[in-house]
């Protein structure tokens, strides 16, 4: 962080221009003669430390308890006198606040808003960032890709693909393995796979699966190959109300679809 360096006490000077030394500030109330209309300054922003007047004059700088210093006063406006250390004035005014005229605070570019400057007072800017007005890449987006590199279940709920095996939870959809079998029952293991049977294939009510479940048998022999109707409640041919066992040709493709539990259609090229 940085910030400007700047002074940190009003500069007084005098009729030549050079800092005032052990000149006279007095403090009047506003729109009357300050030397005589004295209003209370303070060497502290929190009012709790007043000064006498005339307050005089260190090289240009306020003399607070023989240091430089700044002076503040509780009010919105005030008159101000400067004299020499000969008395000479230097500088008189009734009124000294300020409004800057005109002056306004415009943002640009890539932000909208402004605001008006008054002196003494505050002001505040909204800023509005313009829709669409910058592009953002992963390449300027400090550490992104090492973050979308390391994901894990504790990072914006994305799930944690390390580790063998991998578990998950809901609506999830398994992606297809392939395996060679011969002549089997089917188990759960086999639900949502892709077989390469080279023998007749028995459907139970053990498999246990659910609506939505599928399994895609290639018959991969140069014979016919049955997809059996064991203890199945309902085995139906795709298209038609036959049921039972199914018969795949050879190098045939069946694609076996659950509606329920219970209930599974059977579909494909070759299918009998």
């Amino acid at each position: 962080m940085t910030i400007k360096v700047f002074p940190s006490y009003p500069l007084f000077t005098d009729l030549t221009g050079q800092p005032l030394d052990n000149g006279y500030i007095y403090i009047g109330s506003a729109g009357a003669d300050a030397q005589t209309n004295e209003l209370t300054a303070y060497s502290d922003k929190d009012l709790t430390s007043p000064v006498v007047q005339p307050v005089r004059t260190i090289n240009g700088y306020p003399s607070i308890s023989g240091s430089p210093g700044a002076l503040y006063v509780n009010a919105a406006d005030f008159s101000l006198t400067v004299r020499d250390k000969a008395g000479v004035l230097v500088y008189s005014a009734v009124n000294t606040t300020q409004v800057v005229a005109s002056a306004t605070l415009q943002l640009a570019g890539d932000l909208t808003g402004s605001t008006a400057i008054v002196s003494g007072s505050t002001a505040q800017l909204t800023a509005t960032v313009v829709d669409n007005s910058h592009n953002h890449t992963i390449a300027n987006i400090a550490n992104l890709q090492t973050t979308l590199d390391n994901l894990q279940t504790d990072v914006d709920g994305k799930a944690d693909l390390s580790g063998d095996p991998v578990t998950f939870t809901g609506s999830v959809i398994a992606p297809i393995s392939t395996s060679s079998i011969g002549a089997l029952t089917l188990t759960s293991s086999h639900l949502n796979t892709q077989l390469i049977a080279t023998g007749n294939i028995t459907i139970d009510t053990t498999i246990g699966a659910s609506a939505g479940d599928k399994i895609k048998v290639v018959n991969n022999t140069g014979g016919n190959i049955n997809i059996i109707d064991g203890t199945i409640t309902t085995m139906r041919l795709a298209g038609t109300a036959n049921t039972g066992t199914r018969t795949v040709a050879q190098y045939g493709v069946a694609e076996l679809f659950f509606v329920d539990a219970n209930t599974v259609i059977v579909s494909g090229t070759g299918v009998i």
